[in-house]
């Protein structure tokens, strides 16, 4: 890896861990740069040293200041790093900024995705995904970057999730073992430049086929548990409190961001109003509007589960599904990227996952492979689906 790229990684992931921090590169061939606004140099050094000085008193020159907390000799070189180590590194930066201790997480998407596994086909497919190279190398070795030091909280950047998005239906359609290399691109250019094997390239355009209403309907819900996850992170007691409790909060309704603190509250207070010697297991359970009010306005009810397994979360509940919804989200994303103009000198593809999760993916793919596109703007190809499958469409003409 150049040492550009591996500073383009470590400038995103450590804006994942600190607010209002500006980058600047100061010599990216000695992997120098600056924390602006906090005015910390760093230097990862050849001999395998980061060094970082706490301001510019000295001209810009390095002070040769060991970087705090856990590691001092990180054995880097310009052209020799991996993943693992530009998030280490972004941890530790943060954590001299912040003063806060970084959490254990998994650092890579290797990590991520847990050990290698080749006896099943969605495994199968996974290996063949971490496999593929993204900005020179595999997506396996790539940082994991967090919205801030919760390790719950993974919040890839636009650019890496497009990439992966590409990644998923290049495995689905048996193009993963053409692809060289992945590479990100900026306006006017498309999302992404894809290199073959043999040299030559394409250019994809990345969209989400998706409702609105569906991705703002999970947000919150992922936002309620967030809160319950902080609670459970800082507070020992709590954590210790719900341990051999399963409670599954269903929401019909969910709440608005400016709610969300407010329904992990209730649902806290719904957790210690249980009876759980003589409460029914596995049964649908009305709230009690006088114990959580707010609750009680979505329409939320819960189940107590069977065993000693620890569980509170907020879930969605099951939902009514028309495949045909999931065409109509197709042809409303790809009409409005053929709207768009492109710099371009190969040909130009278009990549639309399927990622809307109150829909089934296999449904909603053979609906749209049952219709027959007029036309497909400039772009020569669409690929839609999932890592499980998707669907190559050509242009007709």
């Amino acid at each position: 890896m150049t040492g550009e790229v591996w500073c383009g990684q470590l400038e995103r992931a450590v804006r994942g861990r600190v607010d209002d921090v500006e980058i600047v590169p100061l010599d990216r061939g000695t992997m120098t740069f600056v924390l602006g606004a906090n005015g910390v140099v760093v230097h990862l050094a050849g001999d395998g040293k980061a060094l970082v000085s706490p301001s510019f008193e000295d001209g810009g020159t390095i002070a040769n200041e060991p970087l705090e907390r856990r590691v001092q000799h990180l054995s880097l070189t310009t052209h020799d790093v991996h993943g693992t180590t530009v998030l280490l590194v972004a941890d530790l930066i943060a954590e001299h900024l912040t003063g806060e201790k970084v959490e254990d997480r998994p650092r890579t998407l290797r990590d991520g995705y847990g050990p290698p596994d080749f006896t099943t086909e969605a495994g199968k497919r996974r290996e063949r995904f971490l496999a593929l190279s993204y900005e020179g190398i595999p997506f396996a070795e790539h940082a994991i970057q967090y919205r801030n030091n919760d390790p719950t909280e993974v919040n890839f950047s636009k650019e890496m999730g497009e990439a992966i998005s590409f990644g998923h239906l290049a495995v689905a359609t048996g193009l993963n073992h053409l692809v060289s290399n992945i590479e990100n691109r900026q306006p006017p250019e498309p999302d992404l430049r894809v290199t073959w094997t043999d040299g030559s390239h394409v250019w994809v355009e990345v969209g989400q086929v998706t409702e609105p209403s569906s991705a703002k309907y999970f947000a919150a819900i992922q936002k309620v548990n967030q809160h319950l996850r902080r609670l459970e992170n800082a507070d020992p007691a709590f954590l210790a409190e719900i341990q051999g409790r399963h409670v599954s909060v269903q929401l019909p309704e969910a709440p608005p961001t400016s709610k969300s603190r407010l329904a992990a509250d209730e649902i806290v207070k719904l957790l210690r109003s249980i009876d759980f010697d003589t409460v029914p297991r596995m049964v649908a359970l009305n709230v009690d509007p006088d114990v959580t009010p707010y609750l009680a306005s979505l329409r939320a009810y819960y189940y107590v589960g069977d065993g000693l397994s620890t569980y509170l979360r907020a879930d969605n509940v099951g939902n009514s599904f028309n495949p045909d919804d999931s065409v109509n989200d197709f042809k409303a994303m790809l009409a409005s990227k053929m709207t768009k103009k492109y710099t371009v000198d190969a040909p130009l593809w278009l990549a639309l996952p399927l990622t809307d999760l109150m829909h089934v993916p296999m449904l909603s793919l053979e609906a749209i492979r049952r219709r027959v596109l007029a036309d497909t703007g400039q772009f020569s190809r669409i690929l839609v689906g999932s890592m499980e499958d998707a669907q190559i469409i050509e242009r007709l003409s």
